[in-house]
């Protein structure tokens, strides 16, 4: 039997991982997805806040630039599964002077990040995902930042792979959420990668 959860994890990596095969191709980032593909990392998401109303096109938080190095304190309503991944990829503001929808996405790998949980989960059917709200404060390489605006990655891989579009579609569980999301999230990779 298919598992709902498992499903769900596999696609919202895979929304990560559609963002880095396209975005993070040259220099430092190509570097950074180079040794997450390697690794078999588990890439999570911070896309929301709680100051923003659930607009994933806008923050309120900014990355800071100190030296070679980069800090981001951001408040998210959710996380899923941030505790068992190796890296979170959160949005934030370009610097701290930058309009709300000048976004960036910093890969922050676990040894670098710090998370306070500010809630609990327990939606019915989506348990597994494990995704509580955080507090998470990373200083981490500004070779993390994905060397593109956030504007043309959720327009280009993130939006079309979100695995929440498929909770209306994948109503027939006969054929088990699980499978639809991995089918479907590898198809777009694919898409991704031969189409560039």
């Amino acid at each position: 039997a298919a598992c709902s959860a498992a499903g769900m994890v596999f696609a919202m990596h895979q929304t990560q991982a559609l963002a880095l095969a396209k975005y993070a191709r040259f220099g430092p980032a190509a570097e950074l997805a180079r040794t997450i593909s390697a690794n078999e990392a588990l890439v999570a998401s911070a896309t929301t806040e709680n100051t923003t109303g659930g607009d994933i096109g806008t923050s309120t938080c900014a990355i800071v630039t100190d030296g070679g190095m980069v800090r981001l304190n951001k408040d998210a309503p959710v996380i899923s599964y941030a505790e068992h991944a190796d890296y979170i990829g959160a949005t934030a503001r370009r610097n701290p002077d930058a309009a709300k929808n000048d976004q960036v996405l910093l890969m922050c790998p676990a040894a670098d990040t710090a998370l306070e949980r500010t809630s609990t989960w327990d939606t019915m059917g989506f348990r597994g995902t494990c995704s509580p709200g955080y507090r998470l404060a990373a200083y981490t390489s500004v070779a993390n930042v994905v060397p593109a605006d956030y504007a043309s990655i959720l327009a280009t891989t993130m939006l079309p792979a979100d695995p929440k579009s498929y909770w209306g579609m994948a109503s027939d569980y006969n054929h088990g959420i699980a499978t639809y999301a991995t089918e479907h999230s590898w198809h777009l990779a694919a898409h991704s990668i031969i189409h560039e």
